[in-house]
């Protein structure tokens, strides 16, 4: 999941980091650095975070399927914070089921020297 932002009206000052909150299965907007750290490379030049689907299944956001995923940013620079985004509501995007986890892998009948063909039941 592709979480992405602009830079805002910096007021005459270099943007310095990025503030991504992600709306939790309370209604709540928080900011989980582990899954998008707007300040790190290369997500602060790239201007966007990608997160795995099954991360927002996962505590602190809690969410089930077919839950909207939505976000705000901030902006930072010596001025200060700027204020909080809209929500994203445009496109909707909702949490995915997650796959359920494979049985054991075997090497399936094209395994040579040159390539591993693994097969499984799903």
């Amino acid at each position: 999941m592709k979480i992405s932002w602009t830079t805002p009206f910096a007021n005459y000052d270099a943007v310095k980091s990025f503030i991504v909150f992600i709306k939790d299965a309370s209604n709540i907007f928080v900011e989980v650095k582990s899954y998008c750290d707007g300040a790190l490379e290369p997500n602060f030049t790239n201007q966007y975070c990608l997160i795995p689907m099954y991360k927002f299944w996962l505590a602190p956001l809690s969410l089930t399927q077919d839950t909207i995923i939505q976000a705000k940013v901030t902006a930072v620079n010596n001025r200060g914070i700027s204020e909080v985004s809209n929500q994203s509501t445009s496109i909707v995007v909702k949490v995915e089921t997650i796959p359920f986890k494979m049985t054991t892998l075997e090497n399936g009948i094209y395994t040579t020297h040159q390539q591993i063909y693994l097969t499984w039941i799903a």
